[in-house]
Parts: structure tokens; C-alpha cells; sequence
């Protein structure tokens, strides 16, 4: 086998199952809002927490079920929590917070700071994020260094490719809440990356679990919030 055949197998992205729980969390969400309604950042972090507490038991949070309310709980608190910090802090901001090295601190600084020129440039944006996930992977970041800014790569990037996939979805329930042609709307993508950063930062619950919980829940809150403009 090649150094060159080596290489491709080696990058690749561990986190992305978070990147596509993510997208299948927008679809949730989407799905369970109501246009009709005014949409309050609470009924947000409400659908976000159904979701978490879907992904530990494969079902809804609306039975009985005393572990999936305790479930719940910790979902909504801890993605309240993240949406306010998300809310106070700039981007710069939130990665001062977070205990990381100089080369994390490049890393996500080049994930959220992608020119607003390329918000319309999906295929351009995805390639740059691609770009910047190849080098992490290939950097000497230890196992944990590694762990938040490939969450937050992995995030952004399938965060550019879902709204792809609704601009050729006649069926998309965006439609609803967006005016407009959705290829002209600006998806917020970097929304999703830091909350994502934010998320893994608060976490929802103790451990990796809520490291991984808490960065689904903080983009998801995140992105969705900026994409129904209640946060700048």
C-alpha cells in the first residue's frame, strides 16, 4: 500500500456522526414548529432537548417515562444555558473561554471566520471547510485537543450541505419559514459551528456523552435561533 493510499484512509473525520445528527435534528425541529405561531427561543430549546432525549432512547420525550423526563431536563437546562452564553459572546469571545491551545484556537477561529463574500458559494464554503478538517486531521493536535475543533469542522460542514439539500427540496419545510428563494437566503451556518463549540464547551450532561450531546444541542439551538432571526 502507498503513502498516498495511507493518507486517504487516514483522514477522516471521527465526529461526523455528530454533523449528520445534527442535520437530522433540523429536520425534527422543523417539522414540530408551527409558522403560524411566534416562535420564542424557549419553544426551541424545547424541541432541541426532545431531540437529545431521542437520540439516548430512540423515542420521543412526550410519555410518561420518569428517566425521560429527568432527560429532558438536563437537555433543556443545559441548552438554555448554552443558548444565553451563545447570546453573550462574541466568537472571539467564546473561544478565549474555552482552555485551548494556540493551534485550537487557529483552527476554530478559521472555521468561524470563513468571509461572509462565500455565504452564497455553498460549494466554496464546503470546499474551505473541507480544507480546514484535512488539516486538523493531519495536525499534531493530541487525541483530546483534536476533539473540539473537528466537532465544530464536522458541524459547519454538514450544516453547509443540509441547506443544499433544501434549496433542490421543493418539499422543504424551510419554505414556510423563510421568504423567498432559499438559494438566496444566507443559512447560518457559522450559527451551527458555534454553538457546536459552545455545546461541547457546557456540555449537557457529565463525560463525552455530554461533550457530544451538548454540541448537537448548542448548534441545533444555535443555528435555528439565527435562521428564525431571534439572535443577531
Amino acid at each position: 500500500m502507498s503513502r498516498t493510499e495511507v493518507k486517504k484512509m487516514t483522514v477522516m473525520n471521527p465526529y461526523d456522526a455528530i454533523g449528520k445528527a445534527h442535520n437530522k435534528g433540523l429536520d425534527f425541529i422543523v417539522e414540530k414548529l408551527n409558522p403560524q405561531e411566534d416562535i420564542k427561543q424557549e419553544r426551541i430549546v424545547e424541541l432541541v432537548s426532545q431531540f437529545l432525549v431521542s437520540l439516548r432512547t430512540n423515542e420521543d420525550a412526550k410519555d410518561d417515562c420518569s428517566s425521560k423526563k429527568f432527560d429532558f431536563i438536563l437537555g433543556y437546562v443545559g441548552v438554555g444555558k448554552v443558548m444565553n452564553m451563545l447570546t453573550q459572546k462574541s466568537n472571539a469571545e467564546l473561544i478565549e473561554s474555552g482552555a485551548f491551545s494556540a493551534k485550537q484556537k487557529c483552527y476554530l477561529e478559521a472555521i468561524l471566520e470563513v468571509s461572509k463574500e462565500r455565504d452564497l458559494d455553498r460549494d466554496g464554503t464546503l470546499k474551505i471547510l473541507m480544507n480546514i478538517e484535512e488539516q486538523i486531521l493531519l495536525s499534531d493536535l493530541t487525541p483530546q485537543e483534536l476533539e473540539v475543533p473537528l466537532i465544530a469542522v464536522s458541524v459547519a460542514k454538514y450544516s453547509v450541505k443540509y441547506f443544499m439539500e433544501q434549496i433542490k427540496n421543493d418539499k422543504s419545510e424551510w419554505k414556510n419559514f423563510i421568504d423567498g428563494d432559499l438559494a438566496k437566503f444566507r443559512w447560518p451556518w457559522k450559527a451551527d459551528g458555534k454553538g457546536a463549540i459552545g455545546g461541547a464547551l457546557g456540555g449537557v450532561a457529565g463525560g463525552v456523552g455530554g461533550v457530544i450531546l451538548g454540541a448537537i444541542g448548542g448548534a441545533l439551538g444555535g443555528s435555528i435561533a439565527a435562521a428564525l432571526g431571534l439572535t443577531n
